[in-house]
């Protein structure tokens, strides 16, 4: 069941990942636009469609081509079109330090994959953790968002569902970055799945988690984490085992080193 479960964790990752990098990547390529500026003050936008020793050639969005001469051209440049909307004429064009600094209020989300270790009932286990979280940034060094994740145990699938509080602790392209997180995490497994089936009754508990790293900023909206941590995570179990009628109640405390990359967006 666990290696199952991981298997289908797995999977899912990866249907949910990739192809939001995809777009997100189209979206990058899709915005990039070459920026030609002249010495009598023109600002030509388009494609650099042809260079040569004398020579630039570059086609508007309207199908217009100009040539210049080297030394008509004072700067060459790549710049982000930024649509308000979906009205073409209130684009605005910024170059690309002055993007990253742009969006810096507002909402964010993310999806999350984290690979733990730690120790368990049979030496050092590794599982893997699923999470997404939305809220809003207040600041660069303030955010604030609810989320859930899916995370795999030798025992069993949890889901925790947690509050956090963010912060990028630089202005930075890759600055350094935290998170608190807590919540209360509910188990997704039965009698089947525990102890040979003299399980009763499965219980949620209590989940904390700290991470550090460094958060990499884009061309776009989208930023990377890459962070290693602590979680702690809890779970009670009511059980009858054969040799009488007693119950008596287990509790589990997961402590897992987390080592997680991180789609912003």
């Amino acid at each position: 069941m666990y290696r199952f479960f991981s298997l289908l964790l797995w999977g899912a990752m990866c249907l949910v990942i990739t192809p939001m990098a995809a777009q997100s990547y189209k979206k990058y390529h899709d915005s990039l636009h070459d920026v030609v500026y002249l010495h009598n003050g023109w600002i030509i936008r388009g494609t650099i469609t042809a260079r040569t020793d004398s020579t630039l050639s570059i086609e508007t969005e309207g199908r217009n081509l100009f040539v210049f001469r080297h030394a008509e051209v004072k700067q060459v440049m790549q710049e982000f079109d930024l649509a308000f909307g979906r009205d073409k004429h209130a684009r605005r064009y910024v170059t690309a330090p002055e993007q990253r600094r742009i969006g810096t209020r507002g909402y964010y989300g993310y999806l999350q994959v984290n690979f733990l270790t730690g120790n368990g009932s049979g030496g050092v286990e590794t599982s893997q953790y699923l999470a997404t979280a939305h809220g809003y940034q207040f600041k660069r060094w303030l955010s604030a968002g609810l989320g859930a994740g899916l995370s795999a145990y030798a025992r069993g699938p949890m889901m925790p569902f947690f509050a956090e509080v963010r912060s990028d602790l630089g202005k930075g392209v890759v600055t350094p970055h935290i998170a608190i997180q807590g919540g209360y995490s509910l188990p997704l497994y039965g009698s089947n799945t525990a102890n040979g089936g003299n399980l009763i009754k499965a219980y949620g508990g209590t989940v904390q988690a700290f991470q550090a790293g460094v958060r990499i900023y884009s061309y776009t909206r989208l930023s990377w984490l890459i962070t290693g941590g602590y979680m702690i995570q809890q779970d009670k179990n009511d059980f009858r085992y054969w040799w009488g009628e007693n119950t008596i109640q287990e509790i589990y405390t997961y402590r897992r080193l987390t080592f997680g990359v991180t789609m912003m967006f």
